[in-house]
């Protein structure tokens, strides 16, 4: 490609000569883009993480064998052959991880999002597959090669200053880019062809760049929020430049059905999904305007999941630049705006924002081209004075590598990253998130937009509280203050300050700094009645050492009964409590725990409630640490539930069997984040009478599989269960409620129905 070939030419007029400022300049630039693209090349070949990985890895396997972009379990079948790391226990559609595949008919299903990405990684696919090499590579590579030619292409034909250009490069490498390399996923092949299409367009190649966007936006249509402001500008352009033409003449027709061709293959994906789905497009399921403004802000000036995650003096740069082109009257701002707004506008309208963050939710990344291309653009028309110029990019650049070091890069799904835990801990009143991303930041709850129920964020250095977000009822309040602990004095002043917000209903943050003095931790499960020990604490090992090589533990423990739960408790020297920075995590009965799975029970005491099954091939517990932490000691003591809350949907009776010990399906739809009712009809001496009934309850929906435990509340025959208040993560055998019974004695309870039903 002359692109390519191009790179490696040096420039006319001597702009690039050795000893030039330009030509240090360009040629630094070079050098970057040599150093990236083998930095791209060896990330590419060193390993892939996934989270939608069938409804991208799957139709390369339909689309080869069968010629289908329908999926069947036939496919399941090759993908064990051609990806065996990755489908080795994938056995059909039940067993599918995270899959988003929508079901067409009983036996064949669509991928979630058009297969157009898949189509891209076909051909290393092949080659890949006749050499006899990890057949996965084909995503990684084909991502890193996107990345490369986008970053040639604007290197080469970006039409700025040498200074300016190099300005591009360094935002571009600074850019998160790079981790999505190894994702399986779209976002580096959207994020490559948004940035080629805009430097095309800046180039005046109008179709071209169409024709690009246009096929970007077939993975995701919110893509399309460029193709908005190409085809308003087309109209501004074509109504403007030919007033003294008919607008409708031959001439102009043919050139705007030309133009509009070029938009063609958006259109493929919404043909494809109306005729198998019965849908435009099965993204738009999750659209409203509901907290549509606060989700924009989001997007914009969070600094977990925006823009400002990375580069907020950039942004701000950038909007300052489109004020001041503006009042210039260089309209031609409006371009590069329309660029970075529109799409914006148009993700924001789906309700799930925290959109697997890798330094900012994803969404982020398909329109980051347009700040970058629209700062450095701007910047070389604006900023003429040289040293101003010089100012003006070291400054965004430093700014763009200081937010890199500061955000470390979250490895869970849901967290907040450098910068914002830095303002909850210290300045929690100037960090008031969208409540979405508060909930997946403390509770791990991916669709936490329905929940009502309070959630707290507490230091990760002494576990004290540092911020609250509640629904403000005189429920919520009570119960608020009810799941803390402290001084009675500290007590106090927290109480006065929930009492001063107004029972209106609404949400509320309450910010309790770490200059407050005022230190209140979050009870134990214990403290609030919701567990109970139920025999003597295991001591499984004193005096040892968590480091990076991991402290293999053996606890001795052979379940009696599925799915028992553990108190593991784990007591530090003084001085070696894992700090905020630190990277603790715990691995005990085969489930990995961090972060906010862990509780402080004690000044240098960590408790985690954990499950051990039955079914566990390895019983071990193992500590590690990124540094040598001292463990004074480490114990395990059984527990079992007092009470809890749980969950259930839609009404339906279930028959169930005498001492159903097993446990029985209730097949059930239900929304997540509602509190139901589970009625059940115990016959007369089943149980004695001090005997409490308890039942445990699994479900499975979307990429969650979890359970808890519940029990019956005083005075009648009924559950109250919430459809997404868990902790623990275990399978579910198929969609709906799997249910257990038992009292309190741990025998079992004849059961002969259960009805589920909303609780208003």
């Amino acid at each position: 490609m002359n692109y390519i070939s191009s790179f490696f030419r040096t420039a006319e007029k001597g702009e690039d000569k050795k000893y030039t400022k330009n030509g240090i300049m360009l040629l630094t630039c070079r050098v970057i883009i040599l150093g990236m693209t083998l930095l791209y090349i060896v990330k590419a070949f060193i390993g892939a993480y996934y989270h939608e990985i069938d409804s991208y890895v799957l139709p390369t396997i339909s689309m080869e064998y069968r010629h289908s972009l329908l999926i069947t379990q036939e496919d399941i079948g090759h993908a064990k052959i051609d990806y065996p790391e990755y489908y080795k226990d994938v056995d059909d559609f039940e067993s599918l991880r995270s899959s988003r595949l929508k079901k067409v008919t009983q036996d064949r299903w669509a991928s979630f999002y058009f297969p157009s990405y898949s189509a891209c990684c076909m051909p290393l696919k092949l080659i890949f597959q006749l050499i006899g090499a990890d057949q996965m590579w084909a995503f990684t590579v084909t991502n890193a090669l996107f990345v490369i030619a986008a970053l040639i292409y604007m290197y080469n034909r970006l039409k700025v200053p040498p200074l300016f250009k190099l300005l591009a490069v360094l935002m571009f490498v600074l850019s998160p880019i790079d981790m999505y390399i190894q994702y399986i996923s779209a976002e580096a092949m959207m994020f490559s062809l948004v940035t080629i299409a805009l430097v095309m367009y800046t180039n005046e190649k109008y179709r071209l760049s169409a024709v690009l966007i246009s096929v970007a936006s077939m993975t995701n249509p919110t893509v399309m929020g460029f193709g908005i402001v190409m085809v308003a500008e087309y109209l501004v352009r074509m109504f403007s430049r030919r007033r003294s033409v008919k607008i409708f003449s031959r001439g102009n027709i043919l050139e705007t059905l030309k133009y509009a061709c070029c938009f063609l293959p958006c259109f493929v994906p919404f043909v494809f999904n109306f005729i198998y789905l019965g849908t435009g497009n099965p993204t738009t399921d999750s659209a409203t305007v509901t907290d549509y403004g606060a989700r924009v802000l989001s997007y914009l000036f969070d600094v977990n999941i925006g823009f400002s995650a990375l580069a907020p003096v950039t942004l701000a740069a950038f909007l300052v630049l489109t004020a001041v082109s503006l009042a210039r009257k260089n309209f031609t701002a409006l371009r590069y705006f329309g660029f970075f707004i529109v799409p914006l506008l148009a993700y924001s309208l789906m309700l799930f924002i925290n959109c697997v963050p890798v330094f900012f939710v994803r969404y982020v990344m398909w329109n980051y081209p347009a700040l970058i291309l629209g700062t450095v653009v701007l910047g070389s028309r604006i900023i003429v004075r040289p040293i101003k110029q010089y100012v003006f990019s070291g400054v965004v650049t430093a700014s763009t590598a200081a937010m890199l070091c500061i955000n470390s890069i979250p490895m869970y799904y849901f967290g907040f990253n450098g910068a914002s835990r830095f303002l909850l801990e210290y300045f929690p009143e100037l960090y008031s998130p969208y409540r979405g991303t508060f909930y997946a930041g403390t509770d791990g709850f991916s669709w936490g937009y329905t929940i009502d129920r309070p959630s707290m964020y507490f230091s990760p250095d002494d576990g004290t509280l540092r911020k609250c977000l509640f629904r403000a009822t005189d429920e919520y309040k009570a119960q608020v203050v009810s799941m803390l602990k402290g001084s009675s004095e500290d007590i106090s002043k927290f109480s006065q300050m929930v009492d001063s917000v107004p029972s209106d209903g609404g949400f509320h943050y309450i910010n309790v700094s770490h200059f407050s003095g005022i230190k209140l931790w979050k009870k134990t499960s214990e403290e609030m009645g919701l567990l109970t020990a139920d025999g003597a604490a295991l001591d499984i090992a004193e005096n040892i050492t968590a480091g990076r090589t991991g402290c293999i533990l053996e606890p001795g423990v052979e379940p009696t009964e599925k799915y028992a739960l553990y108190k593991l408790e784990i007591e530090f020297e003084d001085g070696d409590f894992p700090r905020r920075t630190d990277n603790f995590s715990v691995n005990a009965f085969g489930e990995f725990y961090k972060e906010r799975f862990i509780g402080i029970s004690g000044e240098n005491t960590m408790s985690i409630i954990c499950l051990a099954d039955e079914d566990i091939q390895d019983p071990e517990i193992s500590l590690r640490c990124d540094r040598d932490v001292r463990v004074k000691s480490v114990s395990l003591t059984p527990m079992k539930a007092v009470s809890a809350e749980v969950l259930a949907d839609s009404d339906s009776h279930v028959e169930l069997p005498e001492n159903n010990e097993d446990g029985v399906l209730i097949p059930a739809e239900y929304e997540p984040m509602k509190n139901y009712f589970l009625d059940v009809t115990i016959p007369e001496g089943s149980i004695s009478d001090d005997d409490e009934v308890y039942c445990m309850l699994y479900y499975s929906k979307r990429f969650n599989h979890e359970q808890a435990v519940y029990q019956l509340t005083d005075g009648e025959n009924r559950f109250l269960v919430n459809s997404g208040d868990t902790t623990i993560v275990r399978p579910a055998p198929d969609d709906g409620f799997y249910v257990k019974f038992f009292g309190s004695s741990g025998s079992p309870v004849t059961v002969e129905y259960a009805a589920l039903s909303i609780a208003q």
